[in-house]
């Protein structure tokens, strides 16, 4: 099953369930009738998503840096877990298609800042503060190698 082929997939059965409700072919608050409307909810929110991975996988360049990168096997994770705590019912065929567009997403190298900290003096007694060159956070004292607040990686002032 390719890409287009899943949204085609997610979007029919989605259809397919919502109209079964609207034509009251369950017992109006049944467990089944419930089910069928998480069932087409469900598929709808996939369909969604697939569509953005394709729009992912469209584009013609990727951005050189990379400012949210997480890592796949805790995005599997919390699928997993969301679904064993009871917050939701994702059924084998689903996870199969979530965890196959996890794996598909186009694979990214973080770039790490680099910045430098700025000491700027407040009086005559040298009294001031230092300054990330990245995100100007201000630090009293107890520069270290990387700012607290953004992460870069700091060199020599």
């Amino acid at each position: 099953m390719n890409l287009d082929e899943a949204i085609r997939h997610c979007e029919e059965v989605a259809i397919s369930k919502t109209k079964q409700v609207e034509n009251g072919d369950w017992e109006k608050g049944s467990s089944t009738e419930r089910d069928c409307i998480v069932c087409a909810e469900e598929h709808r929110q996939l369909a969604e998503w697939l569509k953005e991975l394709k729009a992912y996988r469209s584009r013609s360049e990727i951005p050189n840096t990379c400012e949210d990168a997480i890592s796949r096997a805790d995005a599997r994770h919390l699928i997993a877990e969301t679904n064993r705590n009871g917050l939701g019912y994702i059924s084998t065929k689903v996870f199969k298609i979530l965890y196959d567009g996890i794996d598909n997403l186009p694979s990214v190298t973080p770039q790490p800042k680099t910045g430098r900290w700025k000491f700027t003096v407040y009086d005559a007694n040298h009294i001031g503060h230092y300054e990330c060159s990245e995100c100007h956070w201000n630090v009293l004292m107890n520069v270290s190698d990387y700012c607290p607040h953004c992460g870069a990686r700091m060199g020599e002032e």
